[in-house]
């Protein structure tokens, strides 16, 4: 028999209250900290989510993406921080640019991770790479795929 979890106990790790300048200021840190693990492999690391457009609440989270070299993989970690949880998304750089030119009926929905971002740390004007090719994909043509929502 299956024993049934009683989800009304306390997490192991409570939440806290975190203002927006905290969370920035965390970011800040694993900014570092990533630098200092991966050095010329890190292309690029931005806070995006509700903190990049302060949009923030209380007990949000803080959601870090991080652009690599295509020849380092880096799974994806999330944790809870001193009572904040943490997401922190590795991307290799060519499958990043990748899903920021993807054309799709959904693009305008995922575009918001390349668009609003606080920018924490950038290697040679790199997010003018990912500039190019956000705006080539706002020129495209989506009649086809929103005629599919009919």
């Amino acid at each position: 028999m299956r024993k049934i979890e009683d989800r009304s106990s306390k997490p192991k790790f409570p939440l806290r209250k975190v203002s927006h300048e905290e969370r920035v200021e965390l970011g800040r840190k694993i900014a570092s900290q990533i630098i200092n693990s991966y050095k010329d492999a890190v292309l690029a690391i931005c806070i995006y989510g509700s903190v990049a457009k302060k949009l923030d609440r209380p007990y949000s989270d803080l959601e870090i993406f991080c652009v690599v070299n295509d020849n380092l993989e880096l799974p994806s970690k999330f944790y809870v921080y001193d009572g904040l949880l943490v997401e922190i998304d590795y991307f290799q750089e060519s499958k990043f640019l990748g899903e920021a030119a993807k054309k799709g009926r959904d693009w305008h929905l995922g575009a918001d991770q390349f668009r609003n971002r606080i920018v924490l740390f950038e290697r040679d004007n790199w997010l003018g790479k990912l500039e190019k090719v956000v705006a080539g994909n706002d020129r495209m043509d989506f009649t086809e795929e929103l005629q599919m929502l009919r």
